[in-house]
């Protein structure tokens, strides 16, 4: 080799991907660049899948507490409506005594007559 070319060929090329040592897609660079950007993928989904997870144990908790409010409506409602059953039981009973005497009383006054 001449002289002037050895010199030329220990000069680095300036264009970037021509030259191993230079290039941007060095391998050892990639390989560092894919390790990174699949940490941030995997810590960006894990990051999502850990909010998921937080908003259904808040959708639990929520939904647990609508189903006793409603179990205990239902509860409280029942002992209503069972009370409410009681007590129209008891005016219908009490409505009948009364109707009772009512006709006994308009039959008394008849029954005595008149001296």
């Amino acid at each position: 080799m001449p002289a002037g070319l050895a010199s030329l060929s220990s000069i680095p090329d300036p264009q970037p991907g021509r030259d191993g040592k230079h290039s941007i897609h060095h391998p050892g660079i990639c390989t560092t660049c894919d390790c990174r950007l699949k940490n941030q993928t995997e810590k960006n989904e894990k990051a999502h899948q850990d909010y998921l997870n937080e908003v259904l144990k808040r959708w639990a908790n929520d939904l647990a507490l609508v189903r006793e409010k409603a179990a205990v409506s239902e509860t409280n409602d029942h002992k209503l409506m069972l009370e409410l059953g009681n007590r129209l039981s008891s005016i219908e009973s009490k409505l009948e005594l009364l109707m009772g005497e009512q006709k006994r009383e308009k039959k008394l006054p008849s029954s005595h007559g008149d001296p």
